[in-house]
């Protein structure tokens, strides 16, 4: 099945709120930014994935995202759908199904080690942070966490055969994460 045909789980539905249908849902982190274009969305329900229609969607902050769907209009409607996961149909986005590619491309570099333009490596990406705007990939360096924005503007060589990938980001990009930071537990030289 394409992506274009596919189900995509996006959130969960959370607790009601208000008398008049009103619920709280929860959504994932690289949906955020699709919030204003949802119109339709599917929950699963007796094992098939039933569409229902937006009437709005509310956020203010991403910890509280308010859903209206035409036909539950009372609280009792609203608690018959709690918890229920939310899918989408990605090709219903302008970007989602581009964004799904670009990020089943970073799933597979997971293991390779990250080298930096002149050479230096990194070291091993252990996951793949996707946030809202920009892919981050984590490795350790020196015992630190460094934090490798994926952008491709920022992609150099992959090497499948050697599990590699280079980012050309200078080695200079690593000082951030080498300076020691003042811990507010230490004790202070008079």
């Amino acid at each position: 099945m394409s992506q274009q045909d596919s189900y995509l789980e996006v959130g969960k539905i959370g607790k009601t709120h208000g008398l008049k249908g009103e619920i709280r849902v929860s959504f994932e982190a690289f949906f955020m930014s699709y919030l204003g274009e949802v119109k339709m969305i599917f929950l699963e329900i007796n094992g098939s994935r039933v569409p229902f229609f937006s009437e709005y969607v509310q956020y203010n902050n991403p910890r509280h995202v308010l859903i209206k769907l035409e036909g539950i209009d009372h609280r009792e409607a609203a608690m018959d759908i709690h918890q229920k996961t939310i899918y989408v149909k990605p090709a219903e986005y302008d970007g989602l199904v581009e964004e799904l590619d670009a990020e089943q491309i970073f799933n597979r570099i997971v293991g390779y080690t990250a080298t930096l333009e002149d050479g230096t490596e990194v070291g091993k990406i252990e996951e793949i942070f996707y946030l809202p705007h920009q892919s981050l990939a984590q490795c350790f360096y020196e015992g630190n966490e460094v934090l490798l924005p994926l952008h491709n503007d920022l992609l150099g060589e992959i090497n499948q055969e050697k599990e590699t990938i280079q980012l050309l980001l200078d080695a200079d990009f690593l000082e951030v994460y080498m300076t020691d930071v003042p811990n507010d537990d230490d004790p202070k030289e008079d």
